[in-house]
């Protein structure tokens, strides 16, 4: 049986922590923990024609889906940068570095490059050279921030960063370097939380990060509880540079009014155990999903899963980048018009889907509670589709010529030793160009 004051006690524990962290890691771990023990886990079954199912109570992957069908997806390449009507917005990059991602392997370049032999976020252990010098990812990041100030653009430009007790000293050393030059906001911290035992009881036995669905759990119910604001988030992976969107994809929100934009790119072989972008109906109403691999191994579909989109007569596949845009003033209006929404009511509905993740440790099971980012945006916009017969959320798509514009991630080593082979980092733009 869950109790959910395990995780109060749990918090309780806590002294020296801001009361905003403290409080909005208290929620999320308690939404997560509430959507474990309703069993509001994510089991889908993706229609499959060739097996003759019905589509009936099942998500349409968008293979399956042609352009007629696509009214919620803009490509990348029909898009016109129109600046001039951003200059009341701010711009916050919001980049999250909440873990040691330790399946790069970096030690060695670490020492070499700067000395250090402590790991941190892969964006503060990665580094490019730029005119001689050694320079982080993370560092190239705040560059990035002045630079943007200096087009005139926008308002302000601002950097927002997602940190854990393992890599916030190495964020904070390159924060106090540059807060003369930058603006910088007070950064989200992300505490690990209780597990789940095998007796199905919350445990500080084990303590786990809950995902990256908190950045984007905070930062909706910030702009939920606060008055309308013009202003231009975006979330990007703190090893990506490039995750930063340009004045074409962030002017066509403003003048379209879309609250918020999930950057896909069409998928590729390289992408094909990554979460898919569907379809669903309900009551002659749609909505959308993202069916991950393990939900495609639990339904027997690993197979149809992998090769979707990359079969003869497919039609293109979204595969999510975990790059999301959110239009501040346009969600806010929406948020408005739903009158019937309270706090409480509105971190329900926010809450993603739970990713039961379980681990084994001196011989016991415990079930990490994790949430992902992509997963709370789509809850968002599912409750406005089915009951406000409107939706939140818009796809962007890169083609595959367009995809290291804006997503360059690094799972392994070897991914970052590619990007420096056919990249460099340029001191006008402050990205990542193929050379």
């Amino acid at each position: 049986m869950i109790n959910l004051e395990k995780i109060n006690e749990y918090f309780q524990t806590f002294t020296n922590e801001s009361e905003e962290d403290l409080d909005v890691n208290l929620t999320y771990a308690t939404s997560l923990a509430k959507a474990f023990r309703d069993e509001k886990s994510l089991d889908l079954e993706m229609f499959d024609p060739e097996n003759h199912s019905s589509a009936e109570g099942k998500c349409i992957p968008f293979a399956l889906i042609p352009k007629d069908g696509r009214s919620d997806v803009t490509n990348y390449s029909d898009l016109i940068a129109k600046p001039h009507i951003l200059s009341d917005f701010e711009l916050v990059l919001c980049k999250m570095h909440a873990g040691l991602g330790s399946s790069v392997k970096r030690k060695d370049h670490l020492k070499m490059m700067s000395g250090r032999e402590k790991l941190g976020s892969k964006g503060t252990d990665l580094f490019f050279e730029v005119n001689g010098d050694s320079i982080s990812i993370a560092e190239l990041q705040f560059h990035q921030v002045r630079k943007l100030k200096d087009t005139n653009i926008y308002r302000e430009v601002s950097i927002l960063n997602v940190v854990n007790e393992e890599t916030i000293d190495e964020v904070e050393k390159i924060e106090r370097a540059f807060d003369e030059s930058v603006n910088i906001l007070p950064h989200i911290k992300q505490f690990k939380i209780p597990t789940v035992d095998e007796r199905l009881e919350l445990t500080t036995q084990r303590l786990a990060p809950a995902g990256h669905g908190l950045v984007g759990y905070s930062l909706l119910l910030k702009i939920f509880e606060s008055e309308v604001s013009k202003k231009i988030i975006s979330i990007g992976n703190g090893e990506d540079l490039n995750s930063t969107p340009d004045d074409k994809i962030t002017s066509w929100m403003v003048e379209r009014e879309i609250p918020v934009v999930m950057i896909t790119t069409t998928k590729l072989e390289c992408d094909k155990k990554g979460g898919q972008i569907s379809k669903e109906e309900k009551d002659d109403k749609f909505f959308y999903t993202i069916v991950e691999k393990a939900q495609a191994e639990k339904a027997h579909q690993l197979d149809y899963f992998e090769k979707l989109g990359l079969r003869e007569g497919d039609f293109e596949a979204l595969f999510n980048t975990n790059i999301v845009v959110i239009n501040t003033e346009a969600l806010k209006k929406e948020m408005i018009q739903a009158s019937e929404l309270d706090t409480e009511k509105f971190r329900e509905i926010i809450t993603p889907f739970v990713i039961k993740n379980t681990k084994m440790q001196n011989g016991g099971a415990f079930t990490q509670l994790e949430g992902a980012l992509g997963s709370v945006m789509l809850n968002l916009d599912k409750y406005f589709r089915l009951n406000h017969g409107r939706g939140m959320l818009h796809f962007l798509n890169l083609s595959a010529d367009e995809r290291s514009e804006f997503f360059m991630p690094i799972k392994k080593f070897e991914d970052f030793s590619e990007i420096t082979k056919t990249h460099k980092y340029s001191d006008k733009t402050g990205r990542l160009e193929r050379i």
